[in-house]
């Protein structure tokens, strides 16, 4: 039998995530409780305290791991949650009461995965970890994306990012990808789903964001500036889908006559538009230094963006 996947861990699995893993097995297929078959749940537990009996002992374990076909033990694993839907952890309303930002962390790691949540209610409340709640929470969301995306940090950043959003389709090509070409071709295998699934990540598709540039860009080519200055503008545009830079820069600048009838354009002002990140930033020189202030884009009203564009103009008028 594979104790492991009795218990629903990975081979790398820490001692606590076995100790919770084993109570939530036990509490789901307790004869006294359990909807299904009670032969079946009896043979189930039976196979539930043999797997912990040996796991839950370093001696034991560790006699049980040398007998096991070698397997790369930072190999992402594939999806198979155990459902815990039935699980019901009563006193997790005290908890809630007198700590609500345990339910902060659970609600979080939720978003991440029922099961790890479950895990997390357990461990709380059965060892009375009010205290370390936090260093659980991390522990299992490190756990959990190790276990399912491999070791590299980008790999986690993104997935966690795809399971809060709940962009699961995206979430199981990432565990599929990095099972079959392994955790040091994380960069490429996160560049080629970012392009596959660019709108749901990020909410605009590539032509969408083209025609948002051209939008501000030819803003600022009609713009009648109400000033006597000698002002010119430069519009310059950075799109590199691979590399998931979507920029537009525009600079405004004023000529200004030197000795000897020489001119010379002075930057007045910049504005930065990274389309993806949603910001606009535009920078000042004023007295030798530079001043930077942003405000956010929404796609869905340009109000607020354009009235940040034409107050930063009006101050270099």
């Amino acid at each position: 039998m594979d104790y492991y996947s009795i218990l629903g861990v990975s081979r790398g699995a820490p001692d606590f995530v076995i100790q919770a893993a084993y109570r939530a097995m036990a509490k789901k297929y307790h004869p006294d409780t359990y909807k299904g078959n009670k032969k079946e749940a009896e043979r189930k537990i039976r196979e539930i305290n043999e797997a912990y009996s040996t796991l839950s002992s370093q001696q034991n374990r560790k006699n049980y791991d040398s007998g096991l076909e070698k397997k790369d033990a930072a190999k992402a694993e594939e999806f198979s949650e155990t459902d815990f839907s039935d699980i019901k952890i009563p006193d997790w309303e005290v908890v809630e009461q007198y700590y609500p930002d345990i339910e902060e962390s659970r609600v979080k790691l939720s978003k991440l995965s029922d099961e790890i949540s479950i895990l997390f209610q357990i461990l709380i409340v059965e060892n009375k970890e009010y205290e370390r709640a936090d260093f659980y929470a991390d522990q299992l969301k490190s756990y959990y994306l190790t276990k399912y995306f491999g070791e590299d940090e980008r790999a986690h950043r993104f997935a966690e990012h795809l399971l809060q959003n709940d962009l699961k389709e995206a979430a199981l090509e990432l565990n599929r990808d990095i099972r079959i070409l392994g955790s040091r071709q994380s960069k490429k295998i996160i560049g080629k789903l970012k392009q596959k699934f660019f709108k749901d990540i990020y909410g605009q598709s590539l032509e969408e964001l083209e025609e948002w540039a051209t939008y501000f860009e030819k803003y600022f080519v009609d713009y009648e500036f109400a000033t006597d200055k000698d002002l010119t503008i430069s519009v310059d545009r950075n799109f590199d889908p691979e590399f998931l830079i979507f920029e537009t820069r525009v600079e405004i600048f004023s000529e200004e006559e030197r000795v000897f009838r020489l001119h010379r354009e002075v930057l007045l002002l910049r504005f930065d538009f990274d389309l993806l990140d949603l910001t606009i930033t535009a920078l000042s020189p004023k007295k030798g230094s530079l001043e930077f202030k942003s405000t956010a884009i929404e796609y869905s009203s340009d109000i607020e963006a354009f009235n940040f564009i034409e107050s930063e103009i009006q101050k270099i008028l």
